[in-house]
């Protein structure tokens, strides 16, 4: 048995950011809806572990102020990090993870593994939930140029994550205009450490920029 922590990363107030492409309204609302609805879609209770599930946001102080629609879909188990505190993370969106992982790391180091996930991704199928409960381990898929990991989605082991947290800041990572994704990739590379590669998250990801999906 493992103790786990379910992180999902959330920003559910976007209205002041500007100057980065994110989705407002309407839109963003139907996609935190469903996205949330189809990651609970499955019986995590059959496995044996520990399993605590945490909403992380940096844009509100107040439950009250999300959408009422939203959290009639989110399940009475799940506790929430909340603090208005995008100052980075409107400039930088991995800047607004960070913020929420540093937050909370004196939660996530009382777990063996943390799983991370934002639920503006709709999962098409939980096979990569389900491998990761199966043998819990650090999981990580690749981008497209192999030289990034996809965080939308990901496993890890909460020693070697909490090192993470503390080698970088989300002030560095808005400053220089920095990748979250390549940051946590050579983190992982120049300390040697290992983990498992799956080929998909199966998950559908919404290209703001874009204005269309893709199958990931």
């Amino acid at each position: 048995m493992s103790k786990i922590i379910f992180f999902l990363s959330t920003a559910f107030n976007v209205e002041d950011v500007k100057g980065i492409n994110v989705e407002h309204g309407e839109k963003r609302t139907n996609q935190y809806i469903e996205g949330i609805k189809k990651f609970f879609d499955f019986d995590y209770s059959k496995y044996n572990h520990e399993i605590r599930f945490v909403i992380s946001d940096n844009t509100i102080n107040d439950l009250n102020s999300i959408d009422k629609r939203i959290t009639e879909v989110i399940p009475d188990n799940v506790g929430f990090d909340i603090k208005d505190d995008n100052k980075y993370g409107s400039h930088n969106k991995g800047s607004g993870i960070l913020t929420s992982w540093d937050r909370s790391s004196d939660e996530i180091i009382k777990y063996d593994y943390i799983l991370h996930f934002e639920p503006r991704l709709l999962i098409n199928s939980h096979k990569f939930i389900e491998d990761f409960l199966n043998n819990p381990r650090t999981i990580f898929t690749l981008g497209t140029n192999k030289a990034h990991f996809n965080t939308g989605l990901f496993s890890f082991n909460t020693k070697e994550f909490i090192k993470f947290i503390n080698s970088t800041s989300p002030r560095q990572l808005a400053q220089h205009k920095i990748s979250i994704e390549y940051t946590l990739y050579n983190f992982v590379i120049n300390n040697k450490i290992s983990f498992y590669e799956l080929d998909k998250m199966n998950v559908r990801w919404f290209d703001t920029a874009k204005n269309t999906f893709h199958d990931m």
